[in-house]
């Protein structure tokens, strides 16, 4: 009886010489720039395209080392939690519409010899005019203790969770009578009924195509795109014997 007492007390006694830290969860919060890649609002995206967040601080309130019931505002840069031996970066696509995003990564492309690092969100083609609301996160788990500033700690296992809010995918929808430069993507077009129609591909110094015809009573919208490299095999037998380009 004298010893199970005694582990007992042991066991108190190392308890109260030191503080047992468990992992949290926090939410952060945060703005964005959009580098590239976007429509003209900020949260929108075309199909089949990328877009560069640039995150600007994300600020989390971290409980205080010395008075666990206070908090200090700490602000993570880009810098920070991009630091492979301090932080674990998850990305997830969301539940609803998450097959409209084809990837979600961080990238280092150079824009003016700032290179981010950038959230970079790819999505995949669409040739309707339909509209897809997705909303993205990304989650930083600490891979060990990190002490800022000798105020605050991040345990190990720690989550910070950044919502990128709710991001809009969609083409946008003009007329059938219209002119473009090579490469245009994001567009559907709708038909002039009963009347003539025609679009022009241009680069900057010559006119590549033009496709012209009679819209109908019952027109369709439809998603225009030019090509203008095939396989061989394809075209064989309309330039038999010939050079063509």
């Amino acid at each position: 009886m004298k010893k199970l007492l005694a582990v007992v007390l042991a066991a108190v006694m190392a308890l109260s010489l030191g503080v047992v830290a468990f992992a949290a969860e926090y939410d952060a919060t945060y703005t964005y720039d959009v580098k590239d890649g976007s429509k003209t609002a900020k949260n929108e995206i075309y199909p089949d395209d990328s877009v560069y967040l640039k995150l600007n601080g994300i600020k989390v309130d971290v409980p205080q080392i010395a008075d666990p019931s206070r908090t200090t505002a700490v602000t993570l840069n880009e810098k920070d939690f991009t630091d492979g031996d301090l932080w674990k970066v998850k990305f997830d696509k969301g539940g609803d519409n998450s097959k409209m995003i084809a990837k979600i990564s961080l990238s280092e492309k150079n824009y003016g010899g700032d290179r981010g690092p950038w959230v970079k969100i790819e999505t995949k083609a669409d040739y309707t005019t339909d509209e897809f609301k997705i909303k993205p996160s990304m989650t930083l788990t600490a891979k060990d203790d990190i002490t800022i500033g000798g105020v605050v700690r991040f345990v190990k296992g720690d989550k910070i969770n950044v919502d990128f809010g709710t991001i809009y995918i969609s083409n946008d929808e003009d007329p059938a009578d219209q002119d473009y430069a090579a490469g245009t993507g994001g567009v559907v077009l709708k038909p002039t009924k009963n009347d003539d129609n025609e679009i022009t591909w241009e680069d900057e110094q010559n006119t590549i195509a033009v496709l012209k015809f009679m819209g109908d009573d019952n027109q369709t919208k439809f998603f225009p795109k030019l090509s203008t490299k095939w396989e061989d095999a394809d075209y064989a037998e309309y330039f038999a014997d010939q050079d063509a380009f």
